[in-house]
């Protein structure tokens, strides 16, 4: 049972998002408030933490900032996930605001988005 919000957000992938590695993988994602405001952060699984340390000269370290860290990228897990940010309020402590709808060059409404969408659609 989903519970219901008082605020309300929707989740946008900056760059296409495709499940093919739902458990090493990671994705930036915007949340967008229904005021308007903009979020950034990163979506990582704990494999994808091994993977990405691994591959990396960091001897096994690694730094991340605006990051949670999620056992699967399924789409119930992602949204629990965010659920439980937004209800704790803890949006502005995890991920960073950058921004919001409607600026000089970018002018979107809330209702014009759609949930789990990508920024970017090619043309």
């Amino acid at each position: 049972m989903q519970m219901e919000h008082k605020v309300k957000y929707k989740t946008i992938f900056i760059s296409p998002f495709s499940l093919n590695h739902k458990e090493d993988d990671n994705c930036d994602i915007n949340i967008v408030l229904e005021t308007g405001e903009i979020y950034f952060g990163l979506l990582m699984t704990v494999k994808n933490v091994t993977t990405l340390a691994s591959k990396r000269d960091y001897d096994g370290c690694l730094d991340m900032v605006d990051t949670i860290i999620v056992p699967n990228m399924e789409k119930e897990t992602i949204k629990s996930a965010l659920d439980r940010l937004i209800d704790e309020k803890r949006l502005d402590e995890v991920f960073t605001k950058i921004g919001t709808l409607k600026t000089e060059d970018f002018d979107y409404s809330f209702e014009e988005i759609n949930d789990f969408q990508t920024w970017w659609k090619d043309s």
